[in-house]
């Protein structure tokens, strides 16, 4: 499993909290630049296909993106790629909320095929201290992972499962993919801000998952990322 483990500058909206892009560049791969014209200094590459977080939407030339990104090394890079060279997850085609029921959200895109289930579920902390790790009375990890959705405290929830069902696959995220994820979000109606948001790209076959998960200090964006009907990977933003 990849992390994205950074603090984004970057006020949540309500239209669009969670701006994960996939590089598409032709080349193969596309340049980092430290500023947002073509005669900036390059300070990175990243290779065709992968993940990034965008974080500028207030950004005068919406020409250029600025992006952070984490390698399959855990070498991070942040600068910023021309839009050109980016296809926001958002565009895919959208797998519409159906229903809440039992603490399980529900997914459906009929013409596709496709459906989606994430339930959560009450997390005992005290019966699971000796699991987290703490510095100066803070929690900063479960089970030596990272640990996502609290401020330093004890978590009171997690996933239960996250699910996907494709042209008669079951497929799910492994269980210990998901146990250092707390605080997880599900929405209780279609009006509701979309706290979770699933896209497919079909001619690739991948289906995306993002949700913005717990509140306050301890926000997190998690990404899911399942291809050709197995799970690929995990991504994890800081949103602010």
């Amino acid at each position: 499993m990849r992390n994205i483990y950074i603090v984004i500058i970057f006020l949540v909206t309500q239209s669009n909290y969670a701006q994960f892009a996939r590089v598409n560049d032709a080349d193969g791969f596309v340049n980092v630049r430290k500023e947002s014209n073509l005669k900036s200094e390059i300070i990175g590459k990243i290779l065709t296909n992968e993940i990034v977080y965008v974080a500028d939407e207030n950004e005068r030339d919406t020409n250029w993106k600025y992006t952070f990104y984490e390698s399959k090394s855990m070498k991070e890079v942040s600068g910023y790629l021309h839009s050109s060279r980016l296809k926001m997850l958002s565009d895919f085609s959208e797998i519409d909320f159906v229903k809440t029921e039992n603490n399980t959200a529900f997914f459906k895109n009929d013409k596709e095929k496709i459906e989606v289930e994430i339930a959560i579920q009450s997390f005992n902390s005290t019966k699971n201290i000796s699991k987290f790790s703490k510095k100066d009375g803070f929690c900063y990890a479960y089970k030596n992972k990272p640990m996502w959705g609290t401020d330093g405290g004890l978590p009171n929830s997690s996933y239960k499962f996250v699910k996907l069902k494709i042209k008669g696959k079951v497929t799910e995220v492994p269980q210990e993919s998901l146990e250092n994820l707390f605080q997880p979000t599900i929405i209780e109606k279609a009006n509701h801000f979309k706290y979770i948001e699933i896209n497919y790209d079909k001619s690739n076959d991948i289906l995306y998952i993002s949700s913005l998960n717990s509140d306050g200090a301890g926000s997190y964006v998690v990404l899911f990322v399942f291809e050709k009907g197995n799970f690929k990977e995990i991504k994890t933003v800081i949103p602010y």
